[in-house]
């Protein structure tokens, strides 16, 4: 029993266990080296954005879109440069515009190599309709003027002749009546006697006399006088009387 206690207390004692002692010469693990990803990642992170964005403080409630546009990149003009005219360059393809010009005689390029539209019935058409309004300019003139004579003919029967000779304070005076008549239902333009100008024989006159007086509301009686001088008594006369503002040119002949 003794020698059995014995026995049981050295196995639970044990053999000590030392510690572990580090070898000589053998260092720590170095860390791995940087991957290629890693690499093209950082020198990505170090180039510009290629498309500036706002800062996404401004934009923080707000999705953003980025567009990538490629297209194809255009020479400089001056690289392709002809000294032919852009307005003369056919519309249709090059090799269509050689086989034409082949197959074309030289007589006929300009219609069959710039085909375009027909020209000649529009400046046709110009043609008529400046002669029709030139036309219809001439005969409302001319009924105009027929008119005119007409209503000439019908105030020397009313107001008597245009042209009268009297005499005031012994001095042989010429008067002419002209009559301004509006042509609607308006009252004619007032005019002064400064708006008259006499020629007589293309010699201007001097007016010493001016009267005015209203025959109807639509038209006023001119009577403009001046003395008569004393070489010129046995002369025929051409008389003509203008008015400044009226497209008017009134002519009388005295023999």
């Amino acid at each position: 029993m003794p020698a059995a206690l014995l026995i049981g207390l050295l196995l639970a004692q044990g053999t000590p266990v030392e510690p572990p002692v580090p070898q000589q010469g053998r260092s720590e693990p170095a860390p791995a080296p940087d991957s290629p990803q890693l690499a093209r990642i950082r020198k990505a992170l170090e180039q510009p954005a290629p498309i500036a964005t706002a800062a996404a403080t401004e934009h923080s409630d707000k999705p953003v879109f980025r567009r990538t546009v490629r297209g194809w990149k255009l020479p400089p003009p001056w690289e392709d440069w002809t000294p032919v005219p852009s307005y003369i360059r056919p519309g249709y393809p090059l090799y269509h515009y050689e086989f034409l010009r082949m197959v074309t005689p030289q007589a006929f390029w300009a219609s069959t190599l710039y085909p375009g539209s027909d020209i000649v019935p529009t400046f046709q058409s110009l043609g008529k309709a400046a002669a029709a309004a030139s036309r219809q300019r001439q005969e409302a003139a001319a009924r105009e003027e027929v008119h005119e004579a007409l209503q000439d003919l019908k105030d020397a029967a009313e107001h008597g002749p245009p042209v009268q000779t009297v005499i005031k304070g012994g001095v042989e005076i010429r008067m002419i009546t002209i009559l301004v008549r509006s042509k609607d239902s308006s009252p004619p333009r007032q005019l002064v006697q400064q708006d008259f100008a006499v020629t007589e024989n293309r010699v201007k006159q001097t007016i010493s006399m001016f009267v005015k007086t209203s025959i109807d509301p639509t038209t006023d009686r001119y009577q403009l006088g001046y003395p008569i001088s004393q070489s010129d008594r046995d002369e025929s006369k051409h008389i003509e009387v203008r008015i400044h503002g009226i497209r008017r040119r009134v002519a009388y002949d005295i023999p």
